[in-house]
């Protein structure tokens, strides 16, 4: 039995990151998962960020998976990231997000 996997699509995303914000992201997030649900996203290392960013990508990673795909990180969260996940309990959500290979 061979397994295919699908192509896997990026998405750069450059911040700030904060729920002034959530509107244009989330269209943006939606868009690249109709496209393709195997999403790797690129966020960088932005130090402006707040918890409304957390709530979007928590989305964005069920409507992936609801899709079939998965919505994965270019990187591991940068400092701001971790530190809103740790602060909010969040800090779990670091691990099921898989970091795609670099490439």
């Amino acid at each position: 039995m061979t397994t295919t996997t699908m192509p896997r699509s990026e998405l750069v995303l450059r911040g700030p990151f904060r729920l002034r914000d959530a509107a244009g992201l989330r269209d943006r997030l939606l868009a690249a998962i109709r496209l393709n649900p195997h999403l790797v996203l690129d966020i960088g290392d932005s130090d402006d960020i707040d918890l409304g960013f957390v709530q979007i990508l928590l989305a964005a990673q069920l409507s992936a998976r609801i899709a079939g795909g998965a919505l994965e990180l270019r990187h591991p969260p940068g400092a701001a990231l971790a530190r809103i996940l740790d602060d909010g309990g969040f800090g779990a959500i670091a691990g099921p997000w898989s970091q795609a290979a670099p490439g």
